[in-house]
């Protein structure tokens, strides 16, 4: 087992560890685990983490993933799995936050404006909701679950013509003419 892995043997330390990941996950845990010391890179923290997350080892993966961010706060990646985690635990406020620190690192996509808009919808933001998920839209016009977060936002506030448009891609039928085809602007 390598101990104190330097950021210059990280490819090395990778190569060995790589193959473990997908045949023997708990080894490749506990190689981490012995290797990760407080100078070495927070990308090894990173990969516990994410390996604690795919087991459902919750409190650990928070764990390692905060120390990722000690070491290395501008790590998109690591805020937004973070983000990820809180969003499945139902702790929106922690997810918000850590969602948002993505946001504020230039990491905008349409999966990430749509984990902001289902918190803020969670939270009872029903107006910053609906503001993620028409951007998540626009990142990502053909995702069902941005597309019935958007619909539920709409029912909230009253807007339910707005809603059945966004769901069944049409406008109500107006003056005899048939709604938008698929495709057209909302």
């Amino acid at each position: 087992v390598v101990t104190g892995v330097q950021t210059c043997a990280l490819p090395i330390f990778f190569e060995t560890l790589t193959p473990l990941i997908s045949s023997s996950p708990q080894d490749a845990i506990a190689m981490l685990e012995s290797s990760i010391t407080e100078e070495s890179s927070g990308a090894l923290d990173y990969t516990l983490a994410n390996l604690h997350f795919q087991a459902a080892n919750t409190e650990k993966a928070i764990t390692a993933y905060n120390v990722a961010l000690g070491k290395f706060p501008g790590f998109a990646r690591a805020h937004k799995n973070l983000g990820i985690l809180y969003v499945q635990m139902g702790n929106y406020d922690a997810a918000l936050s850590s969602l948002l620190k993505t946001a504020a690192l230039g990491s905008l996509d349409g999966s990430l404006l749509g984990l902001i808009g289902y918190v803020y919808l969670n939270k009872g933001e029903t107006a910053s909701a609906l503001d993620a998920y028409r951007l998540a839209l626009i990142f990502d016009p053909e995702s069902r679950d941005w597309k019935l977060g958007k619909a539920q936002c709409l029912i909230n506030v009253g807007n339910n013509e707005e809603a059945i448009g966004v769901l069944d891609r049409s406008e109500e039928r107006r003056g005899g003419k048939e709604g938008r085809s698929r495709g057209a602007p909302e």
